[in-house]
């Protein structure tokens, strides 16, 4: 007996079992301004961190490359008798000549001008704003260079600081212009 005809088996589905792909959105080309702003970008990174990189080798080592290199000075405490000052030197990492040194002050929030510093015994006038103040040192080991024992006085133009003012005083490296030691106090 003849069997009925049987229908064809269905083709299978054109995409596989999952049906068909999904279409995500493609992304834009890139542009040639998008490509620009890359580079100019990294370029300026590189330049910053190129520049962070000198300042810090600089700060660290500047003082290496100073002909002659500058001393550190550390001072006592400011000993205030009939309304002057004086301070002794505590350290020196070198000793160099009072010429190689500078003086200057602060009174309150003005900056005197820096002059040299004078041989033993002699007073260095420094003019800060109207007030006129004298700063002596005096070479006790008399080798004539900065180094500990040293005293330095500082006191008005032939009459006491003034009361109730404050003070910065700063030894100077003439080389430089650098501030390798200070001290301060008020009256």
């Amino acid at each position: 007996m003849a069997q009925p005809p049987t229908s064809p088996p269905y083709p299978p589905p054109p995409f596989g079992p999952y049906g068909p792909p999904v279409l995500y959105p493609v992304p834009p080309p890139q542009s040639q301004d998008t490509l620009v702003r890359t580079i100019l970008v990294l370029v300026i990174v590189a330049v910053a961190l190129l520049a962070l990189v000198v300042f810090a080798v600089v700060s660290l080592f500047g003082n290496i490359h100073e002909s002659p290199p500058r001393p550190a000075v550390a001072f006592t405490n400011v000993q205030m008798t009939n309304g002057n000052v004086s301070f002794a030197v505590a350290t020196a990492s070198e000793r160099w000549s009072r010429s190689a040194y500078a003086v200057n002050l602060i009174v309150d929030s003005t900056v005197g001008t820096s002059r040299p510093l004078a041989a033993s015994g002699s007073a260095t006038a420094i003019v800060v704003g109207s007030m006129t103040v004298r700063v002596t040192w005096s070479d006790v080991g008399g080798d004539g260079t900065v180094s500990p024992g040293d005293g330095f006085d500082v006191g008005g133009n032939g009459f006491p600081l003034p009361a109730g003012h404050s003070f910065i005083f700063y030894l100077i490296w003439s080389a430089s212009g650098s501030i390798v030691g200070s001290e301060a106090w008020a009256t």
